[in-house]
């Protein structure tokens, strides 16, 4: 399925789409609200691409336990909220792609990498963190991620990394 919609503000309502496997959500405005997803079992991946995300809630994506690839691609006016991802142990695929404003070298979209807690029991094995606000890694924001295979953390401000940053990263590639 996919949606694009008018400028204005967009609440999408999943009910009766208990056989769809694909969502993309493309412009304008947008509301996240708690457990959107739960009328949507069968749901695999989520594309919210060139949106102007206004709220997320954190309980947005329970009921999303199938799903298996998230990619953001928004200006984002809030910010992520901490247990997001709670409940997501299928999700495979994190892609955080940003969005440059309309005023030409801004980003209207900063996410704190550090507030997003991903939980111990993922299977993580892609990230993607595009143009955020990283200046530093540390041990700590990388600790749940054991199965991830490749990350990318391209366009940030990253001036330092802390030692054992990516110890319990065996798996990368």
């Amino acid at each position: 399925l996919e949606v694009s919609s008018p400028p204005h503000l967009m609440q999408p309502d999943l009910l009766g789409a208990n056989q769809l496997e694909k969502l993309l959500l493309r412009s304008g405005q947008l509301n996240i609200s708690a457990s959107i997803f739960v009328n949507a079992p069968k749901l695999k991946a989520v594309s919210i691409r060139y949106t102007d995300v206004v709220y997320i809630d954190p309980q947005a994506f329970s009921g999303g336990s199938s799903l298996r690839m998230l990619q953001l691609n928004i200006t984002l006016n809030a910010t992520l909220p901490e247990g997001l991802f709670d409940g997501l142990t299928n999700l495979q695929v994190i892609d955080f792609l940003r969005f440059v404003g309309p005023q030409r070298g801004v980003i209207h979209n900063i996410i704190d990498l550090e507030t997003v807690r991903i939980p111990a029991d993922n299977n993580i094995k892609f990230f993607r963190f595009v143009s955020g606000n990283i200046t530093e890694l540390k041990g700590e924001m990388f600790v749940n991620f054991t199965q991830l295979t490749m990350l990318f953390l391209m366009l940030n401000r990253i001036e330092s990394v802390r030692p054992y940053t990516f110890t319990r990263m065996n798996q990368l590639i």
